[in-house]
C-alpha cells in the first residue's frame, strides 16, 4: 500500500476527497479515476475494475494497494525483497 494523494499528485494528478462520502477523484487530462474508502474496485472513465485490496484511510492518510498505481494510473513498479 503507498500514499494515494502523495503520489497521485507527484504524477500530476488532481486529487479531490469528499469527506462526507469518501469518495475519491484523481484527475488528468482527459482520464477520471473514482472510488471510495473501503472500496476493492475503482472507476476509470467509466468502466469498474478490481483491486487486490480496499483503498483505506489511517491517521488521515489514503492508501491504496499497489495494483491501484500500476493498473489505474499507469504506473510502473518493481517489488525486491519486500520493498517497491
Amino acid at each position: 500500500f503507498l500514499p494515494l494523494r502523495q503520489v497521485a499528485e507527484l504524477h500530476g494528478w488532481r486529487y479531490l476527497q469528499d469527506e462526507k462520502t469518501n469518495d475519491i477523484t484523481l484527475h488528468k487530462n482527459q482520464t477520471l479515476i473514482s472510488s471510495t474508502l473501503g472500496s476493492y474496485d475503482y472507476g476509470l472513465n467509466g468502466a469498474s475494475y478490481a483491486l487486490k485490496g480496499p483503498i483505506y484511510k489511517i491517521y488521515g492518510e489514503v492508501f491504496a494497494p499497489l495494483d491501484f498505481f500500476t493498473q489505474a494510473l499507469g504506473m510502473s513498479a518493481v517489488v525486491l525483497q519486500g520493498h517497491i
